[in-house]
């Protein structure tokens, strides 16, 4: 495995143990060593699984390409049937806690209505 491999798959096993802490249901997308192992799994997309309307990815990129990210994980919240999506990016010379959560303002303000419904 590669160093960006690695540091990617260390990463997204970091957001995933940060979420559960928090009191979210949440897993870390599995990895398989074989095409054959993968193709007996029906697969959501996502790098963090288990939140039924988000699709979640990760990033630990240096070279930050938002709209590609926000772009790939948007199709793929189309393609599994979920209505929302974010990227977890990685923010160098900070604790994974301190990460970006980057989402359309679309998706944010969607966000923000839901949590002042939840509040009244």
């Amino acid at each position: 495995m590669t160093n960006n491999k690695t540091r990617s798959l260390r990463f997204r096993e970091l957001v995933t143990l940060i979420l559960r802490a928090d009191g979210l249901s949440v897993i870390r997308k599995p990895e398989f060593k074989r095409l054959s192992e993968a193709v007996l799994h029906e697969l959501e997309a996502g790098d963090i699984q288990g939140i039924p309307a988000w699709l979640i990815n990760t990033r630990n990129e240096m070279k930050r390409d938002l709209s590609g990210a926000l772009d790939e994980a948007r199709l793929d919240a189309v393609r599994d049937g979920k209505a929302q999506s974010a990227v977890v990016w990685y923010r160098p010379g900070r604790t994974t806690g301190e990460a970006y959560v980057v989402m359309t303002l679309d998706t944010f303000s969607g966000v923000l209505l839901r949590e002042l419904e939840h509040q009244s």
